[in-house]
């Protein structure tokens, strides 16, 4: 069984204009690697190097080409984002947990994942994976970061909301 919020009423979003996107898996004792992806294509992301010892974060500053930020728009429409609930929970007490923030000119939306991943947002895990986060993005060195906590409050706009989280019980998700 598997503890979730309710759906929220689905506002059938048609377009994201102004988007600011951000994604974040990783877990709340161990930190979440972040990926920040804006309109003009700038993006960011916070992770964690273990070539280092102790492991240390990094920030990398990076673009994307405009077709990418359209296709990301685009996907998250297809994966009907905005009927997302607030958070999935499962009943376990260890693991990773993920969030995905959307937020656009006429939209604010915020999902997050507690050991329990749809496959939409799994989906659009591979999608970042594959066109956002490339092996040269990777490759990328980045920048020492020595407040984490500090730091990715910034690059996430104020982290995670969890104000309106309510908690209800369905499997079917």
């Amino acid at each position: 069984m598997v503890e979730t919020v309710e759906a929220t009423d689905r506002r059938e979003v048609q377009t994201i204009d102004n988007l600011h996107f951000v994604m974040g898996q990783g877990s709340g004792l161990q930190g979440y690697e972040t990926v920040v992806v804006r309109e003009d294509g700038a993006c960011s992301f916070l992770v964690k190097s273990y070539s280092m010892t102790p492991p240390q974060w990094r920030h990398v500053e990076f673009t994307v080409p405009s077709s990418t930020v359209a296709d990301l728009k685009e996907h998250l429409l297809k994966l009907q984002f905005d009927s997302w609930k607030e958070s999935y929970h499962a009943r376990v007490d260890d693991g990773g947990q993920w969030f995905v923030k959307v937020r656009g000119k006429d939209i604010t939306k915020s999902s997050y994942f507690n050991n329990h991943f749809p496959a939409a947002v799994i989906d659009l895990s591979a999608f970042v994976r594959d066109r956002i986060l490339t092996t040269e993005v990777l490759e990328l060195e980045g920048k020492e970061v020595s407040d984490y906590l500090a730091f990715w409050y910034e690059v996430t706009d104020g982290g995670i909301d969890y104000s309106n989280e309510k908690t209800g019980v369905s499997e079917d998700d």
